[in-house]
């Protein structure tokens, strides 16, 4: 209903689910490579839309820096864009999103408990 199962059903795909790692890998890094890959994007991703006059002149220069270096500027602005046109129902779709990336994380701190 609504989506609001799918982080359950991938949390239960995820513990049941067969591991196979290369034998020439490092098991633990072939592991959270992925959720180290993301949860380096986001922090960057959302630096890129910090407005110029909300920190200081110096930060917000190497603020400027990051987002010349990763290009999620242009989507980032078509995002904002779109949500600046929507009408108010937006919030509600936002709020479901922020749910689904905190059971996310949950999901992913149980999940490196389970291989740490």
């Amino acid at each position: 209903p609504f989506g609001l199962l799918q982080p359950f059903a991938d949390s239960l795909k995820l513990v049941l689910k067969e591991t196979i790692v290369p034998s020439s890998a490092n098991g633990v890094l072939f592991i959270i490579a992925p959720m180290l890959a993301f949860m380096t994007a986001l922090p960057i991703a959302f630096i890129s839309l910090v407005p110029s006059g909300t920190v200081s002149p110096g930060l917000f220069n190497v603020i400027e820096v990051v987002a010349f270096v990763f290009p999620f500027d242009a989507s980032l602005r078509a995002l904002e864009g779109a949500l600046d046109s929507a009408g108010p129902s937006v919030w509600l779709a936002i709020a479901h999103l922020v749910g689904l990336t905190i059971a996310y994380g949950v999901i992913a701190r149980i999940a490196l408990r389970r291989f740490a």
